[in-house]
């Protein structure tokens, strides 16, 4: 399996909107939600913001001919639409042909902060376990 970027697996999205009136063009769209993901926003308000604060230099970088990102009521619109299982299937794809699945073994990790360890400003114990 060839490695693949993940614009080329974004691309291969089926696209779940109609064909009449589409301003946003679906690979961009997805490059955006994951870029912004990427940065730390959670919320469609966070994605939509963090594509008017970088620009028409981004939006037209991820892809969008006009140079302007989606809105919030685009994004969720266009969100709601996705069928969850094939947006996992690709994106798996990308993640399989990008990693060697004998490269890895599986780890559990535990985690938790001992209770009554925290003093005033003092962080509280945290044991991890592997």
């Amino acid at each position: 399996m060839s490695p693949c970027t993940l614009v080329d697996a974004l691309a291969a999205v089926p696209d779940p909107r109609s064909k009449h009136g589409l301003i946003h063009p679906l690979a961009p769209f997805l490059g955006l939600v994951a870029l912004a993901m990427l940065m730390g926003r959670t919320s469609l308000n966070g994605i939509a913001r963090f594509g008017r604060q970088h620009g028409p230099a981004l939006a037209h970088a991820l892809g969008f001919p006009r140079g302007k990102t989606p809105a919030v009521s685009t994004l969720s619109r266009t969100l709601r639409r996705f069928d969850a299982d094939q947006l996992e299937h690709v994106l798996s794809y990308w993640i399989a042909s990008r990693v060697d699945p004998a490269a890895f073994t599986h780890i559990s990790i535990d985690g938790k902060t001992l209770r009554g360890s925290r003093d005033g400003a003092i962080p509280g114990q945290h044991l991890l376990a592997a």
